[in-house]
């Protein structure tokens, strides 16, 4: 009982003293239980800040000021879930951060808890980043060129919902024309939904997704629910060209629902998840279309539940990533994830005219079988200024045909800080696969999925390793609003078929990297000069130049 009293003076004392001043708490010096808040303060900035005088005597900083609706209150404090009277602990105040940050319409956040006269506050300080969209946008990756425009906002009025046009072609003639909308908060509750409806080349497309993540350490329960329609080409590619072309429609309707129990970051998830999906496959074309064999037309139920367990769950903030100055949350933790389930599929009427062993428009059958699939994920901190991420995962499906279809993935990432202005990435993955009684697996390399300096989907076949290598510098140089930064990069890698030998492909060069907080939040713009070092015969080895926003790889 002496113990019980000497503590609970301890703790009033220690709070005590911290409000006999005034000024920001630091969080080591906050007892770990928290302390009570008694006020909420909100400190909401546009995107520049005109008391700068650099950043005032810009015109242009100006007229993007005026055209721009700061964030509303509500919406912050909506997102942070606490009102006055409610304790808030160190933890508390960087998971406030997090959060806020994640919505991706922050230039800059901070929370902290400030001593007052009447008693603490906890001050939120947010700069809202550019959100207006309207303008024209490029890529060239591989020899495909491809040009488009956005327009929209992706913090409407202020609301931090999106409301977003946008319309592209490439110069392959393929194109793709969209509207999305996402509800930050659906009818005012924790909810996120998002809608989408569009056009491509490939046909019509839309859907929905409504869900409650989870978004912060406290969360118990989250869930999911989607509904889609897609038309779409799957494609196969053989030196870079489309050889096989098959067209389907495909409708999707998914929900899941997961628990999750424990604290201090460790985690026992469970979930439990549905997808009802239809497809139908129209008329193959292509000049190796007669070496697919098209699978009949189907409905497939999927009933399935997972257990996972998450351990040493943290938030770290970082800057100089995947980002020049950005601050980017990173998630570290270790996650050990299995699923089962059964799948029941019935193929309905056949409508095509080269599957083995059915005659076309009167072929319907069943099969079903049990779904497996693991996740295993690694992402920590070795000292202060080395990152590692591993994952592995992997599935297969056991249906009572006897067919064993199963695709696998390993990678690894690593980053280093602790060179002045510089970062050292590196990623080294490998993906394989087996074709069951479904279409053959094919997965591709070149210039738009690892290895620069080669054609878009060059290489391709039914397993796939890769080995990027960059050092990312930030020199410090401006240019108004942007940031620049220089990056020097070797890529290698291959794509074949399992009896096939490997035949590794090599690449190496320089790249601009673009950031703006304000305007670009955590993205970049990249601009890469590659060279093949050793293209296939007949190639040229020739330096290509690639334009596009976002890294090659993040981690």
């Amino acid at each position: 009982r002496t113990e019980t009293i000497l503590s609970v003076f301890v703790r009033v004392f220690a709070i005590l003293l911290l409000l006999s001043g005034s000024g920001r708490l630091h969080p080591a010096d906050l007892p770990s239980e928290g302390v009570v808040i008694n006020k909420i303060v909100v400190n909401r900035s546009n995107i520049f800040d005109t008391s700068n005088s650099e950043q005032a005597l810009s015109a242009a900083t100006a007229l993007i000021n005026r055209f721009h609706k700061t964030t509303r209150e509500s919406v912050i404090l909506r997102e942070i879930e606490v009102k006055p009277g409610d304790t808030v602990g160190p933890e508390d105040v960087v998971d406030f951060e997090r959060r806020l940050r994640s919505l991706g319409i922050f230039a800059a956040v901070s929370a902290s808890l400030v001593t007052a006269d009447e008693g603490v506050e906890l001050r939120i300080d947010t700069r809202d980043n550019f959100s207006l969209v309207a303008g024209a946008s490029g890529s060239f990756l591989g020899g495909i060129g491809n040009v488009g425009f956005r327009t929209g906002d992706r913090n409407l009025f202020g609301t931090g919902n999106q409301l977003l046009f946008g319309f592209s072609r490439n110069t392959t003639d393929d194109f793709r024309g969209s509207v999305v909308f996402s509800d930050l908060h659906f009818f005012s509750k924790p909810w996120r939904a998002t809608y989408r409806l569009g056009r491509s080349d490939e046909g019509d497309f839309f859907g929905m997704t409504l869900g409650d993540p989870f978004r912060s350490l406290d969360d118990t329960k989250s869930w999911t629910l989607t509904a889609d329609r897609t038309e779409r080409f799957i494609e196969y590619y053989e030196d870079g060209e489309i050889v096989v072309q098959l067209p389907t429609d495909r409708s999707v309707f998914a929900g899941q629902y997961n628990w999750r129990f424990g604290d201090t970051g460790r985690y026992l998830r469970l979930g439990l998840t549905s997808t009802y999906s239809q497809d139908e496959f129209l008329e193959i074309r292509g000049i190796d279309a007669d070496t697919i064999d098209v699978p009949a037309d189907n409905r497939a139920l999927f009933l399935g539940g997972l257990i996972a367990r998450d351990t040493d769950t943290r938030f770290v903030r970082a800057q100089g990533l995947d980002t020049l100055s950005f601050v980017q949350d990173i998630t570290l933790s270790g996650t050990a994830q299995l699923q089962l389930g059964f799948s029941f599929i019935e193929d309905t009427d056949v409508g095509v005219n080269n599957i083995e062993g059915i005659d076309p428009g009167s072929g319907r059958s069943e099969r079903s079988g049990p779904t497996a699939s693991v996740l295993l994920n690694r992402a920590l901190s070795a000292g202060e200024n080395t990152f590692l991420r591993f994952t592995f995962d992997a599935n297969t499906t056991f249906e009572d045909s006897g067919e064993r279809p199963w695709t696998a993935r390993a990678e690894f990432k690593g980053y280093y800080t602790g060179i002045k202005n510089n970062t050292l990435a590196a990623r080294v993955d490998y993906t394989t696969g087996e074709d069951g009684s479904g279409l053959p697996v094919q997965v591709r390399l070149g210039e738009n999925n690892g290895l620069r300096g080669f054609d878009s989907n060059q290489f391709q076949g039914r397993q796939r390793g890769r080995i990027n290598l960059e050092t990312r510098y930030r020199p410090g140089w401006r240019l108004s609003v942007f940031e620049l930064g220089l990056v020097g990069f070797f890529d290698t890698g291959f794509a074949a078929l399992r009896d096939e030998s490997i035949s590794p492909y090599y690449s190496t060069g320089v790249g601009l990297r673009i950031g703006s907080n304000a305007l670009l939040g955590g993205r970049v713009m990249r601009l890469d000069v590659s060279k093949p070092l050793n293209p296939p015969d007949g190639e040229s080895d020739s330096p290509t130049i690639s334009f596009a926003v976002g890294q090659v790889f993040r981690f």
